[in-house]
């Protein structure tokens, strides 16, 4: 897994890029070569300048909305709607300095096209041939609609932050940091307006599809596990998540395992898919990889061998328990749930905060329990996660 992933003459899956470029030819998801080194070094520089800890009172405010919003009645609540709409506009708050208020009802639109689009998307990878893409169909046409939807809210984003920065208020939003690096005299540090505007694209699917879908399955199984959720509720009965760095969040051991045994258990991406550029040669040359060929990853079946995992026994590891985190750690590049090497995702330390906060500030003020008449059931769209939604009950506690 290691060699494959590291390796430069394996790239993403050729059917995904295709997918994805129908839409957004210029995403770091897409590019190929000089210009996917140029985007991504820009993109890197861009996010390294974005301090994760303000995002935490964009996090706690948006949650606090939330349970003012959804679990005020004793009706079930779909988690994964929830959750995405308290991702999609954390996100945006933070890195576009621009409140979505999806939470409260508003820009329902927009998440519906986001998520629709994601799902074409998926289903487009799966049989990854364009032309039928143009062919004038209901679903072609519905997804041209979700696409204009998401183009128009990105180019409104994108000229805000333009005509702000050219006034001097410059932010600091991530898009700010990719507008002002793309300002450089070198033009191999610049950026167009089309190569921005399709980095947002790709940074509005990553900021609420993966986080939203794990979100919902860590809070289905702590409804599972009610001893779980009350042990880390109880841990967290002094902490205040509102003034929490990212740094102090990584030391509040069980809430940090509950979010690793959610993505251990039920990754939103279990195996990684990628497409040989040229032949080349792993496992020390006892294999070739044929140029054009596809290789699937399936890091997640590593992480339920006990060989991999010290103390640990196979028959436990299918189960949902945090507290082995505790006890011991898995052997290296066992744990993938945002990759490894040159296609790792670029914002998993932004997710993995988000993830923690979200999930910690929730359990100190709801209780869940499951809902007998809806288990949830996995599916996978763009990414694994709830297939018919997330129904849980919700107390306050």
């Amino acid at each position: 897994v290691k060699e494959v992933l590291r390796s430069p003459d394996m790239t993403n899956s050729d059917a995904f890029r295709k997918s994805m470029g129908y839409y957004f030819p210029n995403s770091m998801i897409v590019l190929e070569g000089a210009p996917w080194q140029r985007i991504r070094k820009i993109g890197m520089k861009a996010l390294q300048k974005q301090k994760l800890d303000p995002m935490v009172p964009y996090v706690t405010s948006t949650c606090q909305k939330a349970i003012d919003h959804h679990f005020t009645t004793s009706a079930p609540v779909e988690m994964h709607d929830v959750m995405s709409a308290i991702t999609f506009d954390a996100f945006h708050q933070f890195a576009y300095e621009m409140d979505m208020n999806c939470v409260g009802g508003e820009r329902q639109e927009l998440l519906h096209a986001c998520k629709e689009l994601g799902e074409v998307l998926s289903r487009r990878a799966r049989i990854p041939f364009e032309m039928l893409w143009k062919l004038p169909l209901a679903s072609n046409r519905d997804a041209d609609q979700y696409y204009n939807i998401m183009r128009k809210d990105i180019g409104e984003i994108y000229e805000a932050r333009v005509s702000a920065i050219q006034k001097g208020e410059v932010g600091e939003g991530v898009l700010d940091h990719l507008l002002t690096a793309s300002q450089e005299e070198d033009p191999k540090n610049q950026m167009t307006k089309e190569e921005i505007m399709d980095q947002i694209a790709t940074f509005f699917f990553g900021s609420f599809d993966t986080t939203g879908n794990t979100l919902a399955m860590a809070l289905n199984h702590l409804a599972l596990h009610p001893e779980v959720q009350e042990e880390l509720a109880a841990s967290l009965s002094d902490v205040d998540l509102s003034t929490q760095t990212s740094a102090s969040l990584a030391q509040l051991e069980l809430l940090v395992a509950v979010v690793e045994e959610t993505n251990r258990l039920t990754p939103t991406a279990p195996a990684f898919p990628r497409t040989a550029l040229r032949d080349t040669s792993i496992c020390g040359g006892k294999y070739t990889v044929k140029k054009g060929a596809a290789c699937i990853l399936d890091w997640s079946v590593a992480s339920l061998d006990s060989t991999h995992w010290p103390g640990q026994s196979s028959e436990d590891l299918l189960t949902f328990r945090p507290q082995r985190w505790l006890e011991s750690k898995p052997a290296k590049l066992v744990h993938l749930p945002f990759g490894f090497g040159s296609r790792m995702c670029p914002g998993s330390q932004l997710a993995t905060m988000e993830m923690r906060l979200v999930l910690g500030y929730l359990i100190q003020k709801i209780r869940v329990e499951p809902d007998p008449s809806r288990p949830m059931e996995y599916g996978t769209k763009l990414a694994l996660g709830p297939k018919k939604g997330a129904w849980l009950k919700a107390t306050l506690r």
